[in-house]
């Protein structure tokens, strides 16, 4: 994953698919926030980050006065991860879904914990499966072969690696 979201740390806010309105938006305060995961060590503490995080993107994004829904939340998320270059932060994410208790699970930190996972889910996969790339900015801008694609065999083997010890995606929300 530090492969992946090192390959993206250079993308600027419009490749990764933010609108426009949020480009002035400083997310340095989300960035430091994300950075600090790797630090918690219960599932709660790892989903208590990643919905702090998100809060922190919706407060640093407040002076827009425009409302951010997920449309915009998702490519904001992604390029918070990709400047936070959190080793591991698949895995991270992986065991705070993995294994939150139930009663966390519903409610705003679910919703934010899975946002988390699919902007994680969707990194992966973009890195693994080019044919995806239509499915969204990032995708597109991983397959597309341009200066922030040059993610790599080792990348792809180790994502590969990634899904298959990873199973199936169970989200608790």
């Amino acid at each position: 994953m530090t492969a992946l979201t090192t390959s993206l740390n250079t993308a600027t806010m419009s490749e990764l698919g933010v609108h426009q309105r949020y480009h002035l938006c400083s997310l340095s305060p989300a960035v430091e926030r994300l950075k600090a995961i790797s630090l918690r060590s219960s599932p709660a503490e790892k989903a208590r980050c990643v919905m702090e995080v998100q809060e922190s993107i919706i407060e640093c994004c407040k002076e827009t006065d425009a409302p951010i829904g997920a449309d915009d939340l998702l490519p904001l998320l992604t390029y918070v991860m990709a400047r936070a270059q959190v080793p591991h932060l698949a895995a991270e994410v992986r065991y705070a879904v993995d294994f939150l208790a139930e009663n966390l699970c519903s409610g705003e930190m679910g919703y934010y914990l899975t946002c988390m996972y699919a902007v994680v889910t969707s990194v992966l996969e973009s890195a693994t499966n080019p044919a995806a790339s239509d499915k969204g900015t990032t995708s597109k801008l991983i397959a597309s072969g341009g200066p922030h694609s040059h993610l790599g065999e080792g990348l792809a083997a180790s994502a590969d690696d990634h899904r298959a010890a990873a199973g199936p995606a169970i989200v608790c929300v």
